[in-house]
């Protein structure tokens, strides 16, 4: 699991799949990334896998300082509770001079995950110069199935990619910073390069209806398409592709989720299934996507299809931008 915002949308997936296993990676700290970890955990420790021992990678980008890091300095002190317990094992979630391997197949190794960003290095520099820049701290990781794989941008900036000897090629982006401006520090890689060098199939934009940095933001969205060459995918409607996004609400609900059903916009605003916290309202577009990697054909497949459903919604829209 990497980071978590909706701990009850985690449950859910993971009650809904049986799965188990679990290794988590905290990208870096901040609270649209780790809010739903700690409500998660205790459900998972107690009810769901009391036996098990959890590895959690986590990557400390600041100071515990502050009234906003209430939760922050509840999440990491359970989580230190929990690895005294012999519940979780606490691990950081860096890199040294090459990619470290933080889970893989023991068997074939047919299958495994690499943690390709931050370098310890650049981790160092971070702290000394750029304090308060949690971003450039963040990790990446990849997920790799024989010759394809996946990249979890987590919110890297383009100065952070420049420290890679070469960018990895992939299939599939879980796009950096939810499809937002990662240009900051500088640098000379720009946003076209980055993509290009990538060469993904598809790129996933994780994003908010109602969020409040305009993501994602036009440019992101035009250097992952590559001149329409990458299917591009959004998790929500944003005034990017409709004014109003909340008018296609309910249309957009009527949509057969098979990824995982859509329990962050079906369960009423202020429900237990909530944890008893309103929610705002949200218009779920391609909604929960699911990309497999196997060593066998398909090799890379992506849900929703092309064609499918969230083709025939996004055809609808004002200005759709993945199409």
């Amino acid at each position: 699991m990497f980071d978590c915002n909706d701990g009850y949308v985690a449950e859910r997936f993971v009650v809904d799949h049986d799965l188990d296993n679990l290794v988590v990676v905290l990208s870096h700290l901040d609270r649209d990334h780790i809010q739903g970890v700690l409500p998660f955990l205790k459900w998972y420790l107690t009810t769901w896998r009391p036996t098990e021992t959890v590895p959690v990678h986590v990557q400390a980008d600041r100071e515990m300082r502050g009234k906003a890091l209430k939760r922050l300095r509840q999440t990491l002190g359970a989580l230190r509770r929990w690895h005294e317990q012999g519940r979780v094992s606490l691990r950081g979630a860096v890199r040294e001079d090459s990619p470290r391997t933080i889970l893989e197949d023991p068997t074939t190794s047919a299958w495994a995950v690499d943690l390709l960003l931050p370098h310890h290095v650049q981790e160092l520099d971070m702290h000394l110069k750029y304090p308060d820049a949690a971003n450039r701290m963040s990790a990446a990781l990849r997920a790799r199935c024989g010759p394809h794989s996946l990249l979890i941008g987590g919110d890297v900036p383009l100065v952070s990619w420049e420290t890679l000897d070469t960018l990895p090629r992939v299939a599939v982006v879980r796009s950096p910073h939810h499809g937002g401006k990662i240009d900051e520090g500088g640098g000379t890689l720009s946003l076209e390069a980055l993509y290009q060098g990538l060469g993904a199939e598809v790129v996933v934009h994780s994003v908010g209806t109602n969020n409040g940095h305009s993501h994602p933001r036009v440019d992101h969205l035009t250097a992952s398409r590559r001149g329409g060459a990458c299917r591009v995918l959004c998790t929500q409607l944003t005034p990017r592709c409709d004014p109003r996004p909340l008018t296609q609400r309910a249309s957009a609900l009527r949509n057969p989720a098979r990824v995982v059903y859509p329990y962050r916009h079906r369960a009423a605003p202020g429900s237990a299934a909530h944890g008893g916290h309103r929610r705002r309202r949200e218009t779920p577009c391609a909604g929960s996507i699911l990309v497999e990697l196997s060593s066998s054909l398909p090799a890379v497949a992506v849900d929703p299809l092309p064609g499918d459903w969230h083709d025939a919604f996004v055809s609808t829209l004002y200005s759709a931008k993945c199409l």
